[in-house]
């Protein structure tokens, strides 16, 4: 039954490749402007019709927080609880900005929150520019993101740790595996660079850098495992204040005798890029550790040209795989369902509960796999190379891959 149940997923297969497309949710640095674009891509959780964009930020303490979003089109913005396009709605706002822009202003405390840009009108496309400013506190401590440059500067009020007399800025960021970490510190005046252990001022000192980048810029590289990680931006000099821009770059995950891990990252549409109009859909089960496929194909030879269907085409097939998986590999059998009418319940569909051949699935990474079948009953073999239809699902099967190392 299990098998008949799973088999209704070939529908996936029939679904053009934008539903496949989900809403990406954005990371957004404190205190900088970030350009977006509404689509169809991603429809508004809460107002219906209306196409959305989805901001992620965290902060580490209580901060007074304003939520602009400004477009040439009468925009609308929502601020959720929780890093995710469902949390619940915090506040709301349509025209407290400038004209028809949006702007949410209030006090939060420490933790994560996700904004949702989107317009008062249903299906309205075009650009945007949405911000998240914070007011100052005395802890000058925000999150960071990986690979963005974010400006600050230094004041009197936010004191270095680790240089007297001199003022910083700390900045926090995680790590969910080893990997090399390249900081850099760029100003018209000369930096200086710590890294800190932990999320917070008071870590202990794990590197430390004057001239390391151009000129009198700093930078520090390093391989850090996962974990939280703490910047101070500071200067050489004693009292400087000024502008400055920092970035921390991570790089591809560090593992020494790694094996990719299959993990439900891989649940997609996968093909082989050269037997067009043919391809699989494949879930997995990390906690029964099976895999369940749908592969949808033709027979083996073209049926006679006068040979017709009453639904559909007369040469399409399709076959369900089921099996268990271990770390990179998953041994599957095949099964072949028959028997059936369209859309009715009689007469039931059968399943030969022996199975109609074997399929072995390798994975060596979240876009690449090569499937070997034999289907012992025809007495034909072979090797397929899969791919994604889209890569929609790829940075959470390197995360959960990562995870799983």
């Amino acid at each position: 039954m299990k098998k008949l149940y799973l088999s209704l997923l070939f529908f996936l297969f029939l679904v053009p490749a934008e539903v496949f497309a989900v809403c990406s949710l954005l990371p957004i640095s404190l205190n900088t402007e970030k350009a977006g674009t509404w689509d169809s891509s991603c429809a508004s959780d809460n107002r219906p019709a209306s196409y959305a964009k989805f901001y992620t930020f965290t902060l580490l303490g209580s901060r007074d927080v304003t939520i602009d979003l400004e477009s040439s089109t009468d925009s609308y913005l929502y601020l959720l609880s929780g890093s995710g396009t469902t949390g619940a709605v915090i506040d709301s706002d349509d025209d407290s900005g400038s004209g028809t822009d949006s702007q949410i202003t209030r006090t939060l405390s420490a933790g994560t929150y996700t904004v949702e840009a989107t317009t008062f009108a249903s299906t309205t496309t075009g650009s945007f520019v949405v911000s998240v400013d914070t007011t100052t506190s005395g802890d000058c401590i925000d999150p960071i993101a990986f690979n963005f440059n974010q400006p600050g500067t230094w004041v009197s009020t936010c004191a270095s740790d680790n240089r007297t007399g001199r003022y910083a800025h700390f900045y926090t960021f995680t790590l969910t595996g080893t990997r090399e970490v390249t900081i850099d510190l760029k100003s018209s005046t000369d930096s200086y660079l710590y890294l800190l252990s932990g999320a917070g001022k008071t870590g202990g000192v794990l590197a430390q850098n004057d001239d390391g980048g151009s000129g009198l810029n700093a930078r520090i590289v390093i391989v850090l495992g996962a974990g939280s990680y703490t910047v101070e931006a500071t200067t050489e000099a004693i009292g400087v204040t000024g502008s400055f821009v920092v970035k921390v770059s991570a790089g591809a995950p560090v593992c020494t005798d790694c094996q990719f891990m299959i993990n439900a990252g891989l649940n997609d549409a996968w093909l082989n890029t050269a037997t067009n109009g043919q391809g699989m859909t494949i879930t997995v089960f990390p906690v029964i550790k099976e895999i369940f496929v749908a592969w949808f194909t033709f027979d083996t030879e073209r049926p006679p040209e006068d040979v017709t269907a009453i639904l559909g085409e007369p040469g399409h097939r399709w076959l369900t795989a089921q099996g268990s998986y271990n770390k990179d590999t998953a041994v599957l059998t095949i099964y072949l369902t028959e028997g059936g009418v369209f859309d009715s319940a009689v007469p039931a569909a059968t399943t030969d509960q022996d199975g109609y051949g074997t399929m072995t699935i390798e994975f060596s990474g979240c876009n690449e796999g090569l499937v070997t079948y034999e289907i012992t009953s025809l007495d034909i073999s072979g090797v397929i190379p899969i791919e994604r239809i889209v890569l929609d699902n790829v940075p959470l099967c390197e995360l959960l891959n990562e995870q799983e190392q």
